[in-house]
């Protein structure tokens, strides 16, 4: 298999690939995408490896019901290095969530390997293979692509299975192929690429200083924004650039909003408790602003506070946090009175958090009761 692989490029070529793959039930897989304009990834090119080939695809020249079958295949294992992206390219692409998969990423870590270690850099540390990373950032979306950019795809998938069949062995030795089971069913879940604007603007634009009528004003915003970007596959930058945020305040005269800004009268109109894209009231207009936030000064505070708890635990187990709680998790886990639904409260993840569970629902009792007194601040958590 070194160096050779079979380049993909219509329909009439399909059947190769399909004859080949029959009887193989462990892959390698990588993609290549483009999102600078677009709101999902734009699949450009797909690599798939067996034991004995590599195959580089046209995405036109799938046979996309095929595809839907193989991706949620529980009897194929699918091995990835990095995988989130990948997989929600595909969903982008057909509509399905991959089933059964192996991030090489995410092993490396679990066996004491640096964490977010690079395909390039595992494969020079496990097999002393030297492979260049010059066509990283190359345009896959121009055609015809050149060989060189081929060539580097290949090798992109090249050597998966050989670093899954080292590090199975690994985790094995290390008695942690349960708990790399347990992080790849993550991956699996449709809601981890469903995307909240409520969770996205509390990660990416909330500060505790805001008062609540600025917070809710700029949710509507954002909340407009993602429901836009999603329709229409839009870049949420080409619409407004979240640092757009910091002139946006619910005080402004029309005179005064953005007076260069091309979206300008409807996202003035949005501000004023219209939502324009649909034509009808933001869904959020008729709630009270306590429906949808706590109180500002409260939020960002609670969030650290549990993170740290959580990160402090799952340092001395040696797994790194991003593999097993989101941002997500702790705002839901916070703000839903109910937290035995949570993930974080899933058997496995409460298994590795159980000695800072006290602590947890400690700070969730004091974030509930501040709620309902109407104070702020949470610097004095222990």
């Amino acid at each position: 298999m070194q160096d050779s692989f079979v380049y993909i490029q219509d329909s009439h070529q399909f059947d190769q690939l399909k004859n080949s793959l029959q009887g193989y039930y462990v892959v390698g897989i990588d993609t290549e995408f483009e999102r600078t304009k677009t709101y999902w990834p734009d699949l450009c090119l797909v690599q798939i490896a067996t034991p004995s080939e590599v195959f580089i695809v046209e995405p036109n020249a799938f046979d996309k019901p095929w595809l839907e079958s193989f991706l949620i295949n529980p009897a194929i294992l699918k091995i990835f290095h990095s995988c989130r992206q990948d997989i929600e390219a595909f969903y982008a692409f057909c509509g399905v969530i991959t089933q059964n998969v192996f991030d090489t990423q995410v092993a490396a870590a679990l066996i004491d390997m640096r964490d977010q270690i690079s395909y390039a850099d595992l494969c020079h540390d496990i097999f002393h293979i030297h492979l260049s990373k010059d066509f990283q950032w190359s345009n896959w979306v121009a055609r015809p692509l050149l060989s060189e950019q081929i060539a580097y795809a290949a090798n992109d998938v090249r050597y998966l299975i050989p670093l899954y069949l080292y590090l199975k062995r690994k985790l094995e030795d290390v008695e942690r192929q349960e708990l790399m089971r347990n992080i790849m069913s993550g991956y699996e879940d449709k809601g981890v690429y469903t995307k909240d604007a409520r969770l996205y603007f509390i990660n990416k634009c909330y500060h505790p200083s805001l008062s609540s009528d600025h917070t809710h004003a700029l949710y509507r915003l954002i909340e407009w924004r993602e429901q836009y970007c999603q329709t229409n596959n839009v870049a949420r930058r080409l619409v407004f650039d979240d640092k757009d945020l910091t002139h946006m305040s619910p005080v402004l005269s029309y005179e005064d909003f953005l007076p260069e800004h091309p979206m300008r009268e409807i996202l003035y109109q949005v501000l004023k408790k219209r939502h324009p894209y649909e034509g009808e009231e933001s869904q959020y207009t008729a709630k009270k602003s306590n429906d949808i936030f706590p109180k500002a000064g409260q939020m960002g505070h609670t969030i650290k506070a549990v993170h740290s708890k959580i990160k402090k635990t799952l340092e001395q187990l040696k797994v790194p946090m991003h593999y097993i709680v989101t941002n997500n998790m702790i705002v839901d886990f916070l703000l839903d009175p109910s937290y035995k639904k949570n993930p974080l409260f899933n058997t496995w993840r409460y298994d590795l958090l159980k000695q800072c569970w006290g602590k947890l629902l400690t700070i969730k009792s004091k974030f509930q009761t501040e709620q309902n007194h109407g104070k702020t601040g949470y610097e004095d958590i222990g």
